[in-house]
């Protein structure tokens, strides 16, 4: 069994192979039970869930009752925190010990258009009132750091007890490599491939951290290939392994493009219409460079525009009907009704997404509508692979469109006309034929143009569906591992 997780968070079952964090552990036991009240934060990709769910929350376990959190979207913040509350303190009756109430991914409470005074109050009757038998964990991403301020006039020890979780040191990197294979027991990892695997892997961020960050999900999805392919075959991660593979990146982007580049029916990927969907829609999951954005598939349906799809976006959004078409030639400001058939299509990409491990979901508030779904990037690194990916399958695309039309020109003037020809004189009359022609051919287009949508409906939209058909192979530019900061 591959003891490597790829990008999804650890389970608590998967304790065993999560190697790491004992220092953050025993530090946030020790403050939460000096204070009420605790807060966690870190930047995107630390592996802050996994920490939780696989170390701190079982080892609070063993001695205290937990009710742990980490979805805002379905009811009120409050409803949940109540709801935390009466659960524990239905436990806590059974037993007379400590209880805790973790809330994960708190930030997502301030992305909601919500009043949020009755969760603060909620919040400060357990915390201002110095009861001891309940403790509160919040953890959230750090870039939200300034929006907890909004707690401090309510609890005003609100920044008494924080700590920040640190990314892992080159030592527990080691062992998150390493300790999970010995556990194991079927592979073998020499020690340069570690080391490799560190340099490739430490990226610059957003958020000044130095000289870059491992982020322990992509460690993860890289080991879990090169396990995989070192347990089909001589059982052993070298150096030979990891070149033949291509490195870090390009496993990384090979995981991405295995779900973008065929759209064969016998293959795990998206369908024609997803694939040129996703390409669109890549550029709306993140704000900026390494600042993920939160979407739902209502928020992109009325920010999506033709020219995001590209060439094909006219052909596929004519094949969900003229409707979708005429809605994304409007410019966002003057578009009124949303048509179902363009949300469903967003929808059903950004949950096949999610099942690819390319965005992370939760349910939105009221839990009932699928469009309201709460949808961001897994892992912001994950971006500039998408983005690329987009420019990539435009210029195949554009390239088998033109090639079409080119034929198209060749097959109806140009083959015609050398057939025709037979010395200069019927050449020269022939070509002062095609100048009329050409004349009476504009007034066409005028005409046709009045007409054009439905045309391309019927004739030309389908042939351009059918021609984004297919698998794309990446170039060489696409190939070529990016230099990695040291």
């Amino acid at each position: 069994m591959n003891p490597f997780v790829g990008l999804r968070p650890f389970r608590e079952e998967e304790r065993h192979l999560f190697m790491g964090r004992e220092l953050a552990t025993a530090y946030v036991e020790t403050k939460s039970e000096l204070n009420p009240l605790t807060l966690i934060f870190a930047r995107s990709g630390i592996g802050k869930s996994s920490f939780l769910t696989s170390r701190l929350v079982p080892d609070l376990r063993v001695e205290h009752p937990i009710i742990y959190w980490n979805e805002w979207g379905a009811w009120k913040p409050e409803a949940i925190v109540v709801e935390g509350l009466d659960r524990l303190n239905s436990v806590r009756r059974e037993d007379g010990r400590c209880g805790y109430l973790v809330l994960d991914q708190f930030e997502d409470v301030f992305k909601q258009g919500l009043d949020r005074r009755p969760l603060w109050e909620n919040l400060c009757d357990i915390v201002n009132s110095g009861q001891t038998e309940t403790r509160i964990i919040i953890t959230m991403r750090e870039e939200w750091l300034g929006a907890w301020a909004e707690v401090e006039q309510y609890i005003p020890t609100a920044f008494s007890s924080m700590v920040r979780l640190a990314p892992l040191t080159p030592k527990e990197l080691r062992r998150a490599i390493v300790g999970p294979i010995e556990m194991e027991g079927q592979v073998r990892i020499e020690p340069d491939v570690v080391e490799t695997l560190l340099v490739s892997l430490r990226q610059q961020n957003a958020y000044g951290l130095g000289e870059g960050l491992v982020e322990p999900g992509l460690l993860q999805l890289v080991c879990q290939r090169l396990w995989e392919e070192a347990a089909r075959s001589g059982h052993r991660i070298d150096r030979a392994l990891y070149d033949r593979l291509g490195g870090a990146a390009v496993i990384i982007r090979d995981f991405v493009w295995r779900h973008l580049r065929d759209d064969s029916p016998s293959t795990d990927a998206f369908t024609t219409d997803q694939r040129v969907l996703w390409a669109g829609l890549t550029r709306h999951l993140s704000v900026a460079h390494g600042v993920k954005a939160v979407v739902t598939a209502d928020m992109l349906a009325q920010k999506l525009t033709l020219k995001d799809l590209g060439i094909a976006g006219p052909a596929m959004s004519a094949g969900k009907g003229i409707a979708v078409l005429k809605y994304l030639q409007k410019p966002p400001e003057g578009r009124i009704d949303t048509p179902t058939r363009l949300t469903n299509w967003i929808s059903e990409t950004l949950d096949l997404s999610h099942s690819f491990g390319f965005l992370k979901r939760q349910e939105g508030y009221g839990g009932t509508n699928p469009h309201g779904r709460l949808y961001e990037l897994s892992h912001d690194s994950l971006d500039d692979i998408f983005r690329l990916f987009s420019l990539e399958f435009e210029k195949w695309v554009s390239k088998r469109i033109y090639l079409f039309w080119s034929v198209i020109f060749v097959l109806l003037f140009v083959l015609p006309f050398m057939l025709l020809a037979k010395d200069i004189w019927e050449a020269l009359f022939l070509m002062a034929v095609m100048i009329v022609g050409g004349v009476i051919y504009v007034g066409l287009i005028w005409v046709l143009m009045l007409i054009a949508p439905y045309i391309a409906a019927v004739i030309y939209y389908p042939i351009v569906r059918q021609l984004a058909r297919g698998s794309i192979k990446p170039s060489a530019m696409t190939k070529r591992e990016p230099t990695r900061g040291t």
